[in-house]
């Protein structure tokens, strides 16, 4: 009879311990169920200021074609000066708007290493995501 007790009483402590695992096992599952929500408000921000990102691309390549027009329009016009002559005050106009044309290259060429760098950032973090929540749970 000393040996049933034992046993019931180990049982019983078995059930106490389990039952308190299970209180800890749906306290984390209110727990997830909440970071879940966070983390889907939290993914729809990112949506939104992914799309802002590709605003600012096309902003960036809207840039890059005007500037590659006022590059082609200033080697037609050097061209033409070279073919026309050089005058002093012509070669000044052209000297200063390629010292412009050289500021803006700086410019741009610093925006887009910016860009590049941030759109990799972000394109592997996004990647490093989707990876994660593909894992088995």
């Amino acid at each position: 009879m000393t040996e049933n007790m034992t046993c019931a009483i180990e049982m019983h402590s078995d059930h106490r311990h389990w039952n308190s695992e299970l209180a800890m096992w749906k306290e984390d599952i209110t727990n997830w169920r909440s970071e879940h929500a966070i983390a889907l408000d939290l993914l729809l921000q990112a949506k939104t200021m992914i799309t802002s990102h590709e605003a600012c691309l096309d902003a960036h390549q809207e840039k890059m074609s005007e500037v590659s027009k006022a590059i082609q329009c200033h080697e037609k016009t050097l061209a033409a000066s070279l073919r026309g002559g050089a005058e002093s005050d012509r070669n000044n106009v052209l000297n200063d708007k390629h010292e412009s044309h050289l500021q803006t290259m700086i410019t741009q060429h610093d925006a887009h290493e910016r860009i590049k760098k941030h759109h990799h950032t972000a394109m592997a973090k996004v990647e490093l995501l989707l990876k994660a929540l593909e894992a088995p749970m």
